[in-house]
């Protein structure tokens, strides 16, 4: 009953005639008995009472040939014939407490830093001097950051390699993969725990209750980041409340480099494929079912035995997100005035250079910006368009000339790029609708759309018109001394 209620762990039963049955030279039945309910517990007490059982016995063995008059070296040598000289050598590729070592350090480091971080902008405060500090860095809220923050990065930076080139290098603890990967995972460390810092303190004015919820983030920091409990084998929300953890992230780097060899793209792609619940690929049912969702009810919609609803709304969300980048994209290239600089910057660059405009900045930007929607595309065609996996049919390729053949049919306008691509798709697969098709002619059907797209490119190119035409400076290099 006492083992029931938790208030004993482990406990011998004895039986009551043990003293005679040793006078008759009879081994006696111990029974041990230990509530593993409590594994910690549990486990200890039983490992302290079976080595206690096992000292019995052998004092009890003592005890009889002392009384037949044995000396004590013959006891002992009769005891324990053999005697064990023991010399534990620390192998660190089995030694749990290296690999806890290796992110335990750096994750101390890192939660000094970041309480530090939230006393620098507290006491700021407190003092009432950040307007001071504003002023002094022209009221750039990110230079002030930095500027007060930098010397502390340098340091706690600094304090972290070093801790990686005792461990790694003076120690020699494990590190399958490059020494320098872990240096450079090292020195994002130390500004992502000052950026939690900042969060923290920018969000709670009051400095005390600011430190004390710092506290409490970095002391669950250690619980969720992976390499004392299993995040995995934790409820969802935990598994997904780890990732706000830098030292979690740090903790992924450290067993994917250190113990796995990899380098830093398995690291990204595996905490993705983590995030998203797969094993070996990108989960369908996590991830592709979320991209795939339809919007509930209006999709049930239907007139009659029409089913308008599945037509307008039975897409996934990125579908109805182009459709809105398109329209924000056309009233940003002619009603904004960066918009305007932008198609400015498209026409004529030397004359946009002339009134001031920044072309290197806007055609990196446009660059960048347009290559960001182009992967939107292959995010829509892997998550949707295919059902979360990957095919080797050329499908994706076909698709990609198909876009670029919508660009020129849509005339440079983003927002006929969407019923375009209604067109294009009605043309692409309408040979699925046609019954009696051949291979061949099927093959036909889908040359459709690039037929539209030549027929639209000289209809254009006779037309003349300026409005319809490709940017000028289209695809040509811009050098301000040759302008």
């Amino acid at each position: 009953k006492a083992m029931q209620r938790g208030e004993i762990f482990a406990f011998y039963e004895i039986p009551p005639d043990t003293y005679n049955q040793l006078l008759q030279f009879h081994a006696p039945h111990f029974g041990l008995y230990s509530n593993n309910a409590y594994l910690l517990a549990g486990s200890l007490s039983y490992k302290q009472l079976a080595t206690m059982g096992m000292l019995a016995a052998g004092a009890v063995q003592r005890e009889i040939l002392r009384k037949k008059g044995y000396d004590e070296e013959q006891i002992m040598g009769l005891i324990m014939p053999v005697e064990l000289d023991t010399h534990p050598i620390g192998n660190p590729w089995t030694n749990y407490r290296i690999y806890l070592m290796s992110t335990l350090i750096p994750a101390i480091i890192a939660f000094i830093s970041q309480l530090h971080t939230v006393y620098l902008i507290s006491r700021e405060r407190q003092e009432r001097t950040l307007r001071n500090l504003m002023r002094k860095s022209g009221n750039n809220t990110v230079k002030a950051l930095i500027g007060k923050l930098f010397p502390y990065t340098v340091h706690y930076t600094f304090l972290v390699l070093l801790a990686n080139l005792v461990m790694f290098g003076f120690m020699h603890f494990p590190m399958n993969g490059n020494w320098l990967l872990m240096v450079l995972v090292s020195l994002l460390l130390i500004p992502a725990a000052q950026c939690a810092g900042v969060l923290i303190s920018g969000c709670i004015p009051d400095p005390p209750l600011a430190m004390g919820i710092c506290a409490v983030y970095a002391a669950l920091s250690f619980s969720l980041s992976g390499f004392s409990f299993p995040v995995e084998a934790m409820p969802h929300f935990f598994d997904s409340l780890s990732w706000l953890y830098s030292i979690r992230h740090y903790y992924l780097a450290y067993r994917d480099i250190a113990i796995f060899g990899n380098g830093l793209a398995n690291f990204f792609g595996g905490s993705l494929n983590g995030m998203a619940g797969g094993v070996g690929q990108i989960s369908v049912t996590a991830t592709s079912a979320a991209y795939r969702t339809t919007i509930p009810g209006l999709s049930a919609f239907s007139v009659g035995k029409i089913p308008v609803g599945n037509l307008i709304f039975g897409y996934g969300f990125m579908v109805y997100l182009a459709i809105a980048i398109s329209v924000a994209l056309s009233f940003f290239l002619n009603r904004s005035r960066k918009g305007l600089n932008l198609r400015a910057v498209g026409e004529n660059p030397g004359t946009a250079d002339a009134a001031g405009i920044n072309v290197i900045r806007n055609k990196y930007l446009a660059t960048c910006i347009g290559a960001g929607i182009s992967g939107l595309g292959g995010l829509y065609y892997t998550m949707d368009y295919i059902k979360g996996t990957w095919t080797t049919d050329s499908t994706i390729e076909a698709l990609g000339w198909l876009a670029v053949a919508l660009v020129i049919f849509a005339t440079w306008k983003p927002v006929n790029a969407v019923w375009g691509a209604y067109l294009f798709g009605l043309l692409y697969w309408m040979f699925l609708y046609i019954p009696g098709l051949t291979r061949s002619s099927m093959e036909l059907f889908k040359m459709l759309p690039y037929l539209v797209t030549i027929a639209v490119l000289i209809f254009t190119a006779l037309r003349k018109k300026r409005e319809n035409q490709p940017p000028a400076g289209l695809g040509l290099p811009y050098f301000r001394e040759e302008r």
